[in-house]
């Protein structure tokens, strides 16, 4: 199965930002196609948020779709860990 990494550059958030506000900035890119993906984890830019995935199969659509909702799951955990 492929492993990609998806780059989110998290334009406008700065380093120490609550994790929260990264997950939501995360999402806004994925959303609006803000993201670069790479096959090799080294190649990808420093900086922002680095995730990894693994697919089926090589469609960029699925490699977005699966990165979207990791995003909105690990944003789910991390509201609900705020609440208490």
């Amino acid at each position: 199965m492929p492993t990609w990494y998806i780059h989110f550059p998290l334009v406008g958030i700065s380093t120490g930002a609550p994790k929260v506000e990264q997950l939501h900035q995360t999402l806004f890119e994925v959303q609006n196609r803000m993201t670069t993906l790479w096959q090799v984890q080294v190649a990808a830019p420093a900086g922002g948020l680095l995730i990894r995935v693994t697919v089926s199969e090589n469609n960029h659509e699925l490699i977005i779709a699966t990165a979207e909702s990791m995003v909105r799951q690990l944003l789910l955990e991390e509201q609900n860990n705020r609440k208490g």
